[in-house]
């Protein structure tokens, strides 16, 4: 059976996703078209209906309008950016959130009418590229992918030391390395060594995981 271009199975499995963490996704919208911005908060809208997920939707008109509020400490899920923004654009916007706020778990996902900026978005890893006009189908598919990252980003890795077992993000793990018999986990500020193997960590390991080499395993996010 399938929903409106998605299938029931997809629909249950993202609705579970959400409410099993009780979570409420938020969206910003980023245009200077106000009313592109009004759709597609309308399109959002009938998509958080039909997945039965509860989101909250902001839209800001300017690049330097969302910067700040992000800038504040504000935390947004996925932000839709439009690339052609008057004075800071969508790619300044990106670059920002992903170099001076050191920010990976937002997903950008930027939207022009125009294919020819599909290279110079690489460096902010983007989630996706929409084209406009975007139709709901289009966008449907994008926040079921959407929810998936996102909750496999909200992963938490447990490892024990003596009779503790402690807890970390998978998100702030930049990498682990295996040394003998111990196993090194290197986040953004401290490094955490357990006894243990790597194969037993990649078994766990969410997909944007990458085991490059037999004694390094590597968060992708932070590959530069």
């Amino acid at each position: 059976m399938r929903y409106n271009g998605i299938s029931e199975m997809m629909r249950r499995k993202v609705r579970c996703i959400m409410t099993q963490k009780k979570n409420i996704l938020k969206i910003a919208i980023c245009d200077d078209e106000k009313g592109l911005c009004s759709e597609l908060e309308c399109m959002l809208e009938n998509i958080a209906k039909q997945l039965n997920i509860m989101v909250e939707i902001s839209i800001w008109f300017s690049g330097e309008a969302i910067r700040d509020y992000l800038d504040k400490g504000n935390q947004i899920g996925v932000i839709f950016l439009d690339i052609e923004l008057m004075r800071l654009t969508g790619i300044d916007v990106g670059t920002y959130i992903r170099n001076h706020l050191d920010n990976m778990k937002i997903q950008i996902v930027y939207i022009s009418s125009k294919t020819s900026y599909a290279l110079k978005l690489f460096k902010t890893q983007p989630y996706d590229f929409l084209i406009k006009p975007i139709s709901q189908n289009e966008l449907l598919h994008t926040i079921s992918g959407l929810l998936k990252v996102i909750e496999n980003k909200n992963h938490m890795f447990q490892y024990q030391n003596g009779r503790e077992v402690h807890k970390v993000e998978y998100d702030e793990i930049l990498y682990f390395k295996s040394d003998k018999h111990k196993v090194v986990a290197v986040t953004k500020s401290k490094e955490i060594i357990f006894y243990g193997k790597l194969k037993d960590v990649v078994i766990d390991a969410p997909p944007q995981f990458l085991v490059i080499h037999k004694s390094y395993l590597v968060n992708q996010d932070y590959i530069a």
